[in-house]
């Protein structure tokens, strides 16, 4: 049995992506384990083994196993959404300094392959109207925002995965990554380190209630929107390649929906009874992003096939809503 490990598998995208795993993986090949920092019975309910694990503390990793681990999946970390305030320490002591001791757990057990997630911001010097931005583009960012340290971060680790990989022969994906959305019980998150409700679950919201949705700038500006479930297929293809070299790899749908368009699938999907939402149009006011992550690389080096388009991805959400799979799982961000 190859041994499969998943940290941060009690969050958001984590949850999703474990359980996407349990449904298309050889369970006879593969024996899945579900860690996260915090104690939880979500996973051991489920005849599911779990291990509490915190990647700033090396002695934790001596609770995973010693033997046949084929892959670790390490979605655990800090971004800025889940940050109140602002406080650049955890970037380094959990971003890097953690990442530093999954990296070491994986040359220690002699890990065939490593998985990690990693921001589109590190490219955000290329987005422009219309811009395609490719996988492999040297770094360009500001160095000037609160969101700097974050990227730097990040940056960090895609060069310590390079040298693990030509040291110990560890095989380093790296997803760098858009929004991922999904379906959670807490709306929230943080934006310059205050709590508010992102733009789009707004939408969802004043659709379902049939209140009335703005639409700020350009209409026809068009961006994907990628679901979890894309997102997790993506770590499966890296999980079962056999001949997938590593490096990063852009999370995209290939499916780009105009703002409009969204506000008008919104408003169809969610809208309940005989009021639906009106839109009124707000071309006074900003823009929203204009720009899409190039997926050639992923699809042609694994084999990447979006399933989700952005009306199916609403049409699952709204199942998921009305199920709430994984109610006390999460851990939620109180009012302030």
């Amino acid at each position: 049995m190859k041994n499969i490990i998943v940290i941060g598998a009690n969050g958001h995208v984590g949850a999703y992506t474990f359980d996407y795993l349990l449904q298309h993986l050889d369970l006879k090949k593969y024996r899945l384990i579900a860690s996260g920092r915090r104690d939880t019975s979500f996973y051991r309910d489920k005849g599911i083994e779990y291990v509490q694990l915190d990647i700033c503390q090396e002695e934790d990793f001596k609770k995973l196993p010693l033997n046949d681990v084929y892959a670790v999946i390490n979605l655990a970390g800090i971004m800025p959404a889940a940050m109140k305030g602002y406080d650049p320490y955890p970037y380094i002591d959990i971003n890097i300094r953690g990442s530093l001791n999954v990296l070491e757990y994986c040359r220690k057990v002699k890990c065939k392959k490593i998985i990690i997630t990693t921001t589109e911001a590190d490219l955000s010097g290329y987005w422009k109207p219309g811009a395609c931005i490719d996988a492999d583009l040297p770094a360009n960012f500001d160095h000037g925002t609160n969101y700097a340290m974050y990227i730097i971060s990040r940056r960090t680790v895609l060069e310590m995965l390079e040298t693990y990989r030509l040291q110990y022969n560890i095989t380093p994906f790296a997803i760098r990554c858009s929004t991922v959305y999904c379906y959670t019980e807490s709306p929230y998150m943080y934006k310059l380190g205050k709590r508010i409700i992102p733009g789009y679950i707004q939408i969802y919201q004043k659709a379902m209630k049939g209140e009335t949705i703005e639409i700020w700038g350009d209409p026809s500006v068009k961006t994907d929107i990628v679901y979890v479930k894309d997102f997790a297929q993506i770590v499966e293809k890296m999980i079962i390649s056999e001949t997938a070299n590593g490096g990063i790899y852009n999370l995209g749908n290939g499916m780009p929906v105009s703002l409009n368009d969204q506000i008008k699938i919104a408003i169809e999907v969610f809208g309940e009874g005989g009021h639906k939402s009106e839109v009124v149009y707000r071309p006074d006011l900003p823009n929203g992003r204009d720009f899409v992550q190039d997926i050639t690389k992923t699809c042609s080096e694994l084999g990447y096939r979006p399933m989700y388009d952005y009306r199916s991805y609403l049409e699952d959400y709204k199942k998921e809503m009305k199920e709430n799979r994984f109610h006390g799982l999460f851990t939620p961000r109180l009012e302030e």
